[in-house]
């Protein structure tokens, strides 16, 4: 019993440390990622970051995972819960795009600047290549090809990074999703 307490404590440490990454990368950018910075961020001693991610690649690698992993998991349940419900489903894109830049701002910033990251540090392509192919997916149910898919996928992250330029308030953003995957013939299946 005492080993499934000590492992809780541990995965929960893990998760302080991922947020504070996470929180850290989107006010600051990849740049200001140290073991130290982080532990800061994250309010848990040095030692933390070190003892879960011995590099700093490890720790860019799970904070890009796990902030990518939860946008990915809400919005495919947003998306099946409206096809269900037979709510429209490019709306339902439309209005998570905007959560992506408000409620969920830090992960977002965070996937931008570590998808740009990876540009340069090869340890974050195979993190950066698996967000585009789940959300490639994602998109494929409600279209008829593929590449249509990809290129809405990549429209989308590109409409994402405008709208933190320009300081959209999310109106901006919804419309131009909205008419991007109308154009595209995203439907309900």
């Amino acid at each position: 019993m005492a080993t499934d307490g000590r492992l809780a404590r541990g995965q929960a440490r893990r998760q302080e440390i991922l947020r504070g990454a996470i929180k850290l990368i989107a006010e600051q950018g990849v740049s200001a990622v140290t073991h130290r910075a982080v532990a800061e961020a994250a309010g848990v001693p040095a030692a933390s970051t070190t003892y879960h991610f011995e590099t700093l690649d490890a720790l860019l690698v799970a904070a890009f995972h796990e902030a990518s992993s939860q946008m990915r998991r809400e919005l495919a349940e947003l998306t099946d819960r409206a096809v269900r419900e037979g709510a429209d489903v490019v709306e339902v894109c439309g209005d998570y795009a905007v959560t992506m830049i408000t409620d969920r701002r830090d992960g977002t910033l965070a996937c931008i600047e570590l998808a740009l990251a990876a540009v340069r540090r090869p340890a974050l392509v195979p993190v950066s290549a698996e967000l585009f192919e789940r959300l490639t997916d994602l998109i494929a149910l409600y279209v008829d090809e593929r590449r249509d898919a990809a290129t809405l996928g990549a429209a989308i992250q590109g409409l994402l990074l405008m709208a933190f330029l320009e300081r959209d308030d999310g109106v901006r953003l919804r419309a131009a999703v909205v008419d991007l995957l109308h154009h595209y013939g995203v439907h309900n299946r």
